[in-house]
C-alpha cells in the first residue's frame, strides 16, 4: 500500500526491492517462498503463530522495525 495515497501497490512494484515482511500462516515457508517467486526480497522477516491476533501497539511497534535499514 501506497501510505501516501492510501492506494494497494501491485506486488511487481517491490519487485527487486528490500522489504520487510511479517507472516502469521500455519506455513510460513510458503509465504516466503510465494514472495522469492514474485521477485521480493524479504530482509527483515517477522514470524508469529498462525492465527495471530495482532494488536494496534504490536503493529505500530513491526512498522517502527521494518522502517529500520538492515
Amino acid at each position: 500500500m501506497d501510505y501516501a495515497t492510501g492506494n494497494p501497490l501491485p506486488p511487481e512494484s517491490f519487485r527487486g526491492q528490500p522489504a520487510g515482511a511479517f507472516c502469521g500462516l500455519g506455513n510460513p515457508g510458503s509465504f516466503w517462498c510465494t514472495l522469492e517467486e514474485l521477485g521480493i526480497r524479504a530482509v527483515e522477516r517477522l514470524e508469529f503463530s498462525d492465527h495471530h491476533e495482532y494488536r494496534p501497539r504490536q503493529l505500530r511497534r513491526m512498522a517502527a522495525q521494518l522502517r529500520q535499514p538492515a
